[in-house]
Formats: structure tokens, C-alpha cells, sequence
């Protein structure tokens, strides 16, 4: 399970990009990228590594995981504790 899913909102945090927010459009497992969205409608292919997931637009947080009582894997926010869906 990968700690970013299509749909999250992000922010680059290195290159001539940085600071932008968007959406992953698209995850390829395989080359360790992502296919970044920002506002402007602008696609940027882009490393996992380079970017971190976004909380409400405010933070940019780590994000681990935790084995809830159903046995099932649930993303949290490494500093909080809290479950992200």
C-alpha cells in the first residue's frame, strides 16, 4: 500500500515547481511517479519522492500506518495519530 493515492491533494516540495498545490491525477507504481494537477490545469509528471501529501491546504504532513481492530491498514498522520481518508 502506498502512503499517496490518486485523488490526494499535495504540494512539491522540490525543483522549479516548489511550493505548488494540486491533485495526483494518476500514480505509476512502476517508475515511482506521479501525475501532478495543479489549479491551472497544467500536468506535471513528477517523483513521489518531491512531494507530500497536503492536510486541509494548510500543512504538509508524513503520513504512516496502523492496523485498526479489524486487521485493516489505515493511513494516520505520523504526528497527530490521526486516521486520513
Amino acid at each position: 500500500m502506498k502512503k499517496l493515492r490518486k485523488g490526494d491533494t499535495v504540494i512539491i516540495l522540490t525543483g522549479e515547481n516548489k511550493t505548488k498545490k494540486g491533485i495526483i491525477y494518476k500514480i505509476y507504481n512502476k517508475k515511482n511517479k506521479a501525475l501532478f494537477q495543479n489549479g491551472y490545469a497544467k500536468e506535471i509528471l513528477i517523483n513521489i519522492s518531491n512531494i507530500s501529501f497536503l492536510k486541509k491546504d494548510y500543512y504538509p504532513i508524513k503520513i504512516g500506518f496502523k492496523i485498526d481492530k479489524k486487521g485493516q491498514k489505515q493511513r494516520v498522520s505520523k504526528k497527530t495519530g490521526k486516521i486520513i481518508n
